[in-house]
């Protein structure tokens, strides 16, 4: 991994890894377990670019919270994607949305995606909430296979959790209809927490991108990258404010409306925005017509949402703890 890291910096003009700065920790058994490949492309996409909860028991979480509330004694934060799926049901009708764990557990930092558009002097144009629909067009090049918008492809996950109650961070800011699932239970955690760009990926290199054995580039993207997006404007944050950010929710929570978070905006559901081209986490065909914006039965909202949260993260982003340490 490192190898792969520093050759695919230097393709990029940017310095590799400096003596010292990188570092794995893997025990007996993940040494053991591991195979040939690693964990690509997951693994070059979290080094390079910085389950369902219903799945753990509450004593599966209660071990992870206790991971998390010492790392936060130490300064240690944890970000996690929040999902690809949107509403995680795998479109079966009537199911509860199925959000993902560890990123629902309140010590965590659970960001979710964007779909950014950027204009031809590199500068953001617009940004939506990450939701891919879209039919391909046929064969005949005359029509598309299914009547657009076409199905669901990808999307931020995001929705309430059912095994943690509202930590005092999201009270005032998580609208209480939403935490309360329009006042059937109490408040639950809820999840985005903050977001970043997911649906327009972006370069990472890796021995096997293309080729077995052999170093290669490919475009990845989704949630698991936008949390590495998060995490690398707060090791940025880190330096520049002189401390560690640790666990960093309180603090994300009290800059909303500022301008460190860009709150991301309903698209226009009788125009929304439209792409045609490349769809790459399905297939690797180039006639995909996608719809952006609209996000399964998930819905972007003014304010907090369960698509991006509190918003996007800025630039500003950078600076913003210097105000809030």
């Amino acid at each position: 991994m490192p190898a792969d890291a520093n050759e695919f910096f230097a393709s990029q003009g940017v310095p590799g890894f400096a003596v010292g700065q990188y570092s794995e920790n893997l025990d007996a058994s993940s040494v053991s377990a591991s195979c040939g490949g690693g964990d690509v492309p997951e693994e070059p996409l979290d080094v390079e670019t910085s389950i369902d909860e219903s799945a753990f028991s509450p004593a599966d979480a209660e071990a992870w919270t206790l991971t998390f509330e010492q790392g936060a004694t130490e300064g240690i934060g944890f970000n996690f994607d929040s999902g690809d799926g949107g509403e995680n049901t795998c479109g079966s009708a009537g199911q509860p949305t199925a959000i993902t764990y560890p990123a629902s557990d309140p010590r965590a930092t659970a960001v979710g995606g964007t779909s950014l558009e950027i204009g031809a002097n590199g500068s953001t144009v617009a940004e939506y909430g990450w939701g891919d629909n879209g039919p391909q067009i046929d064969a005949a090049g005359s029509g598309y296979t299914s009547a657009p918008p076409g199905a669901f492809l990808e999307g931020s996950t995001g929705g309430v959790s059912t095994l943690f109650a509202e930590p005092a961070y999201q009270v005032g800011v998580v609208p209480a209809a939403l935490a309360t699932k329009k006042g059937t239970e109490s408040a639950r955690r809820t999840t985005p927490d903050i977001a970043a760009d997911a649906g327009s990926p972006w370069l990472i290199g890796y021995t096997g991108a293309v080729t077995d054995g052999v170093y290669g580039l490919t475009d990845e993207g989704g949630t698991s990258g936008a949390s590495r997006l998060v995490s690398g404007l707060e090791v940025d944050a880190k330096q520049a404010s002189g401390h560690a950010v640790g666990f960093a929710n309180p603090a994300l929570y009290r800059l909303d409306g500022g301008a460190a978070i860009h709150d991301v905006l309903p698209v226009d559901a009788e125009n929304p925005p439209t792409a045609i081209g490349a769809q790459p986490f399905f297939g690797s065909a180039d006639n995909y017509l996608t719809t952006l914006g609209e996000d399964s039965s998930l819905a972007v909202t003014r304010g907090y949402d369960e698509v991006t949260g509190i918003g996007a993260a800025t630039s500003a982003l950078v600076t913003a703890f210097r105000k809030c340490s």
